[in-house]
Order: structure tokens, then sequence, then C-alpha cells
């Protein structure tokens, strides 16, 4: 069963800078309903502009907790 949480995210550019620079590797989130969920900072590189990365996403897991996809629903939530 795949389970998704409706995450809003906004991270400026020099939150991403931490990850390009080997600081960072997971990004922490509440979803909408306030659970707290932690995922792979790398999952948010095709949603990267000049700015950082901002905007509602969808992220669905599987039965084993892994990530099966990430997708932004609006670009500015």
């Amino acid at each position: 069963m795949v389970r998704k949480f409706t995450i809003d995210l906004n991270l400026n550019r020099g939150q991403l800078e931490q990850y390009y620079a080997g600081q960072v590797a997971y990004v922490w989130a509440r979803d909408r309903n306030g659970v707290k969920i932690q995922f792979p900072l790398n999952l948010l590189r095709n949603f990267v502009d000049h700015n950082g990365v901002r905007g509602r996403f969808v992220l669905s897991v599987d039965d084993n907790n892994k990530c099966s996809g990430l997708e932004q629903i609006n670009s500015s939530p």
C-alpha cells in the first residue's frame, strides 16, 4: 500500500548549498496533518530554481517506508 503525504516546502538557496557541500542529506518536514517525515534531499533536484525550492508536494512512500515518488502540485504554498 502506498501512503501519500502532502507537504509545503520553502527551502532557500543557502539551505540547498549545504546539501551540495555535503553537510545535509535529508529534509525534515511536517505533512498537512502534522506527521513529521524525513526524505532524501536529492528527490528535490528536479524542482530547484535560482531561489531554491518552494511549493506544495505529494511524497509517496511504499510499505517499506521508501520514497517511491515526489510530485509538485503547487509552485507556491
